[in-house]
């Protein structure tokens, strides 16, 4: 059997730490995006496990901020509170949002990103990516802008 120098061992040594601080790195950049003060732009609908894509032209977005959230979802404004728990725990609602008149398929999309949000029970965040459940089957998903 070969004996394994002593340049040998520190050189794997060193390349097991290496990897073990670029996974380090990598998991800290996932972490470091906030619920919290980023505009999270929606970029698909989960409705009972069918996918739906935003209507193109109008950005639907939300913000989080000290409690209160914020956005479009493509026509109205809306607002309205929120609350998290357990860092996967949310509850949003009541929403309110302004009165304007929009093409059909939008007011569509908006009802149904209201009822999501407002029936939100969790979310995670992944990456740059954000998941609002309401269920399994029924959720929003946003990306860090």
């Amino acid at each position: 059997m070969k004996s394994l120098n002593s340049s040998s061992i520190l050189s794997f040594v060193f390349f097991q730490i290496l990897l073990l601080s670029c996974s380090i790195l990598s998991s800290q950049e996932s972490d470091s995006i906030s619920l919290e003060g980023t505009k999270w732009t929606m970029i698909n609908i989960m409705l009972l496990d069918q996918e739906i894509a935003p209507i193109s032209n109008e950005e639907a977005h939300i913000t989080f901020t000290e409690g209160q959230i914020g956005g479009t979802a493509g026509c109205n404004n809306m607002f309205g509170n929120y609350s998290t728990s357990d860092k996967s725990n949310i509850q949003i609602g009541p929403i309110g949002s302004t009165y304007m008149l929009c093409r059909d398929e939008l007011m569509v999309q908006e009802r149904n990103v209201l009822q999501i949000l407002e029936g939100a029970r969790s979310y995670t965040i992944k990456g740059n990516s954000l998941y609002i459940h309401q269920s399994e089957e029924t959720y929003l998903v946003f990306e860090a802008n």
